[in-house]
């Protein structure tokens, strides 16, 4: 399972104890790859977590996202 956001969690969550980091297998985040609505961030998860994009899901909150994971 990975993360795909546009900030750092480290920045937006100092602890991580209300994200659960230790939860995820990859974590990617907004500068290393171009942002949403560009699908790099997911293609750079996939590659990450040794997952065909094609073969992957994406639960998202908002139209630039869904776009994204396109």
């Amino acid at each position: 399972m990975a993360a795909a956001e546009l900030i750092r969690v480290e920045i937006a969550c100092p602890d991580g104890a209300d994200y659960r980091i230790d939860r995820f297998d990859a974590l990617v985040c907004g500068d290393e790859a171009t942002p949403k609505p560009a699908p790099d961030l997911y293609l750079l998860a996939c590659r990450q977590l040794g997952v065909e994009p094609g073969r992957s899901l994406a639960f998202e909150d908002s139209p630039t996202g869904v776009t994204a994971a396109k």
